[in-house]
């Protein structure tokens, strides 16, 4: 099958409304936490990337549990948000090189950008 109408692709990638578990919509679809995360610990997002491809319905919204990824009508996966301590090794500045240990093992660490740090888990 070909990809869902180009008329698609626009809708929703504003970041759309405030999502109901709490977090703050950003302008790329992301989320981040909310209440923000207080001094000493870092909004960290965790959730996977790939998997089936999923596209936005004719009226341009992606199924729940995914947002507008800006590229045609395809959707990714929203992310789930939570404040973590920050390790001490990172001395208060926050980066994967010191702060790997809060994702998963399987998980891919990245950031932190705009205040998240991302573990994202890929699949195929």
């Amino acid at each position: 099958g070909g990809a869902a109408g180009a008329d698609g692709g626009a809708a929703g990638a504003d970041g759309g409304a405030a999502g109901a578990d709490g977090g703050t919509a950003g302008a790329d679809g992301g989320m981040t936490c909310s209440p923000g995360c207080g001094a000493g610990s870092i909004c960290v997002g965790t959730g996977t990337e790939g998997g089936a491809i999923k596209v936005a319905n004719d009226a341009g919204v992606c199924p729940s549990g995914t947002h507008a990824t800006g590229i045609g009508s395809l959707c990714t996966n929203d992310l789930s948000y939570a404040c973590m301590p920050i390790p001490s090794g990172c001395n208060g500045t926050v980066t994967c090189a010191c702060a790997s240990s809060l994702c998963a093992a399987s998980h891919i660490c990245r950031g932190p950008s705009d205040g998240v740090l991302t573990c994202v888990q890929q699949v195929p």
